[in-house]
């Protein structure tokens, strides 16, 4: 493969030269994104003042976007970022008396500042890091801006609420210390009064507090709402206060937060995440709830928030921000992970905006060709590629409706090779969990069925030895297989995994209860093939060889070349539940799986993805990572200025390697999707110790 056909994978990443990796070498490889995607919720969405055609979006791992068409397309504006939590952005906005002056608050786990653009944007420089911002758990507007004083303005910070008076150089600390400020708001015509709501901790309630002596002393209103998610007073009747609230919906003031009344909204089975006032309708109000199966909507109010009534369902799967326009009267947005909806209609039905951030956590890898690539992705269902990578569309069973409140997980993915490149098997789930079967490579599908009924499953798998062959598992943990490519089943247990080898079509292999079983009449009966020690479920099939099986131990990555009747010690694992992975010329891959810390199966802050070129007898790291494994992909701009080591403190969360998928036609390459932000490639140099043995 030519580093020209390889360009294609943007903005590479030279990882080795990032990190130490203790003793091991360092594998000969270029990583690089197999997307443009970079994933992230949006968690705030602004409006410049003094140009309304022009917006501004935060994305909490996606850095900065700009838009100057009044939210129409965006692009990336992060130039000026120095370091990865800064491009965990929690919030953005413009300075309402100067003109083009725009402030974004940066961080992640107590790390990260305050940011300032003077050009509209387009770049960006740190002001200070006195305070910092929490990417994923501040919601809404992070600064409120005094009407009189430029250099006077209010921050909602991860520790309390500071204020400056000189633009932002010196701050002062004036309430809820070592507590997060959610976010923010002034009065829309006193600088004496702010809103602000809490997040709700393990000792202390949250809620929503105002102040009439500009932040010094405070009040709590609406007693009833210990979490709140958003406030906002009316810009035409500022002593009408909303809150939005985790439990207890949408509530309501009229006399300036003295009492609170909740507000029914009829057909609401979810938190109201965001309210917003529009500015130039009167009256006019939004506010976004979200329900776990039935997918986000938005209720509008014409009265000040009396009375509501619902616009489109289905519009997204968790809403975080809801901003109504300023020059156009009947434009809305609508953030949720990963996209932008906008409204030219009040907010009565929704379009996508196309924000190069549709690939959120990449779940499965196939290959049909060389040339035929499909991507499962959690929140967008099923993507592929049909050019190599250069381009991705939506394959998504039921189309892009369905993603919102059904198919929105493309969890595994199966390619027939075999018998034709345009024959694919998908495992999907959400609030539907099916298993489905394409003739004309993801154009199009048909439901896999079992007595006439589609089978309720969430993972699919094709037989190493023989096409007709298919796998399934239904979601109550019983894996089914078929010997006529899917029209009829029988049932062959309880596995966690269950995979058939290569060059002996009546073997089966499943871990169950961390122990390895063998059956050689498909299923009918088992028997302990390795119990000497606790495995993981993720084992290894040699795709060329059937004898060679890998497994992982909380120790130990073992070895067999006999079909499992004898085992060795190829090498240290990263964990039970370790990804394992043959490649070609003798390559064998692992990277760090995930697993609860309390089974002790992960090591904690060491994420790592190795490469043996010779069947374990070295071995050489193409990431070593002290810390979570995505991260270091996640911009080449990230470390600017900072090394690595500074974060190997981070302890985990929901960003982790996903799997390993050598590329059958280009040997050298490997896909690895990640929890974290979508699918990274990396291209091992071709002299880099190809081995003897297949």
């Amino acid at each position: 493969m030519t580093f020209r056909t390889f360009a294609l994978f943007v903005s590479i990443v030279f990882v080795p030269s990032l990190v130490k990796c203790g003793s091991l070498p360092k594998a000969k490889c270029v990583w690089g994104w197999a997307t443009v995607n970079l994933g992230g919720a949006f968690q705030e969405v602004a409006i410049d003042p003094h140009k309304p055609n022009i917006c501004y979006a935060a994305a909490d791992v996606g850095g900065l976007y700009k838009s100057e068409d009044e939210g129409n397309s965006w692009r990336l504006v992060d130039t000026g970022l120095e370091t990865y939590p800064d491009i965990r952005t929690a919030g953005i906005c413009a300075h309402p008396l100067r003109p083009g002056v725009v402030y974004a608050g940066t961080g992640f786990y107590g790390r990260g500042g305050l940011y300032i653009s003077a050009d509209w944007g387009e770049s960006w420089k740190l002001l200070t890091r006195e305070i910092v911002f929490a990417s994923q758990r501040q919601y809404g507007e992070l600064l409120a801006f005094s009407h009189s004083d430029p250099n006077t303005f209010w921050a909602a910070t991860n520790n309390g609420l500071c204020v400056t008076h000189d633009g932002g150089k010196s701050w002062e600390k004036l309430a809820f210390a070592g507590r997060i400020v959610r976010g923010l708001q002034i009065h829309p015509h006193d600088d004496s009064t702010l809103l602000v709501w809490l997040t709700k901790t393990k000792k202390e309630k949250g809620g929503v507090f105002i102040s009439d002596d500009a932040g010094r002393t405070w009040r709590r209103i609406a007693p009833e709402v210990d979490n709140a998610y958003a406030a906002q007073f009316c810009p035409h009747w500022p002593k009408v206060i909303l809150i939005a609230a985790e439990k207890g919906g949408l509530w309501r003031s009229a006399d300036g937060g003295k009492t609170c009344h909740k507000v029914k909204l009829y057909g609401c089975r979810g938190p109201v995440f965001d309210v917003d006032f529009s500015s130039v309708k009167k009256g006019r109000g939004y506010v976004a709830i979200s329900s776990r199966f039935e997918g986000a909507q938005v209720y509008i109010t014409d009265d000040y928030g009396k009375s509501w009534y619902p616009t489109t369902r289905f519009i997204g799967t968790h809403p975080l921000t809801v901003k109504a326009a300023i020059r156009s009267p009947d434009r809305v947005f609508i953030t949720d992970w990963n996209w932008i909806r906008t409204s030219d209609n009040g907010g009565l039905t929704f379009d996508h905006v196309p924000m190069g951030q549709e690939m959120s956590c990449g779940m499965s890898v196939a290959f049909g060709n060389p040339f035929e690539i499909f991507f499962g992705v959690y929140d967008f269902g099923t993507r592929a590629s049909y050019d190599g990578g250069y381009s991705w569309r939506n394959v998504n069973p039921g189309g892009r409706p369905e993603i919102t409140y059904g198919y929105w997980v493309g969890n595994s993915i199966a390619t027939d090779t075999r018998r034709s490149p345009t024959i694919v098997y998908l495992a999907t789930s959400g609030t539907k969990h099916h298993i489905f079967k394409s003739y004309d490579a993801g154009r199009s599908w048909t439901f896999l069925k079992q007595n006439g009924q589609p089978i309720e499953g969430d993972y699919v798998a094709l037989h190493a030895a023989a096409p007709d062959i298919v796998l399934a598992k239904t979601r109550k943990g019983v894996w089914l297989v078929s010997t006529d490519v899917g029209k009829t089943w029988r049932d062959v247990g309880k596995w966690d995994r269950v995979r058939g080898p290569q060059g002996q079509p009546r073997t089966l292999l499943a871990v169950k209860q961390r122990k390895l079983y063998v059956s050689h009449d498909l299923g009918g009966s088992w028997s302990v093939l390795y119990d000497k020690e606790p495995i993981g479920y993720r084992f290894a099939l040699n795709p060329k060889n059937g004898d060679d099986i890998m497994i992982a131990t909380p120790k130990n990555i073992l070895l067999s070349a006999d079909g499992g009747k004898s085992w060795r010690r190829i090498g240290e694992s990263l964990g039970a539940d370790s990804h394992l992975a043959f490649g070609y010329f003798g390559r064998v891959f692992i990277a760090t799986g995930w697993s609860p810390a309390k089974l002790g199966l992960v090591k904690r802050n060491h994420f790592d993805i190795r490469m043996s070129p010779d069947r374990g007898k070295t071995w050489k790291t193409m990431l070593g990572c002290p810390f979570v494994g995505y991260e270091l992909f996640d911009r080449p701009s990230a470390f600017r200025g900072e090394t690595a080591q500074k974060q190997d403190t981070f302890d985990g969360g929901s960003c982790y390697i996903q799997g390993i998928f050598p590329d059958p036609y280009h040997p050298g390459r490997i896909f690895v999707p990640s929890s974290g932000n979508s699918l990274f490639v990396a291209q091992l140099s071709e002299n880099d110790g190809q081995g003897k043995h297949e």
